[in-house]
């Protein structure tokens, strides 16, 4: 099973771009944060290498996991800890005969897929989006609280929310069942929109790790 309750993913448009998001990464990882997914799919391949090297070297100083979006090339290239899939990647046990070595994640939004994923042997499921995301409003619809307790219940696979997750209902989803929460613009976002401040990721991290019980 996972060790980590928390899991980042990137998104260097919220933060100001590269040089802030590697600013952004490093300070998470000295926090405490103990996984975190390059999810920078508009990259061309040497770019996103690039950049994807560049978050290993911080990753490793602070022993936190680095996961990439469905690139299982860049993935091993840059030596990182896992790879995270969409519904339609690669079968979870072909990446397994490319590297045993690598931790696989997978994006489900159904039950049907969930149920696929975790036949193939995938290591954790990220589910949602359970409520709105901030990036996606009114555009995508949500699973609820209701729609993430029955894909937990349904698959012996660690399930972790992703969608609209805060520091304020990270544990609605734990108490749902889930084995953490994924986030995205409370992790990346310069403003604090809860707050109607400038984001502290420092708080941030303090304020998950309270409403989880650890990182």
């Amino acid at each position: 099973m996972p060790d980590f309750r928390l899991y980042g993913i990137t998104d260097r448009s919220a933060c100001g771009g590269e040089k802030a998001l590697l600013s952004r990464v490093s300070m998470l990882c000295r926090q405490g944060l103990r996984s975190i997914q390059l999810r920078e799919k508009d990259l061309p391949a040497r770019d996103y290498y690039r950049l994807a090297s560049a978050i290993r070297d911080i990753t490793k100083q602070h022993g936190t996991l680095l996961f990439i979006n469905d690139r299982v090339d860049v993935a091993l290239a840059c030596n990182a800890d896992g790879v995270h899939c969409r519904e339609k990647s690669m079968p979870a046990d072909e990446i397994r005969r490319l590297d045993g070595r690598l931790m696989i994640g997978r994006s489900v939004h159904s039950l049907q897929g969930a149920e696929q994923a975790a036949g193939e042997g995938v290591d954790f499921l990220l589910y949602g989006p359970v409520f709105e995301p901030g990036s996606k409003q009114g555009s995508v619809p949500t699973a609820g609280i209701d729609g993430l307790r029955k894909i937990c219940e349904s698959v012996a696979v660690p399930v972790y929310a992703v969608g609209g997750i805060f520091p304020s209902n990270a544990g609605l989803c734990l108490a749902a069942g889930a084995r953490g929460a994924a986030a995205v613009s409370a992790l990346m976002a310069t403003v604090d929109s809860a707050q109607k401040t400038t984001s502290d990721p420092a708080r941030i991290v303090t304020e998950f790790q309270q409403a989880l019980g650890s990182l």
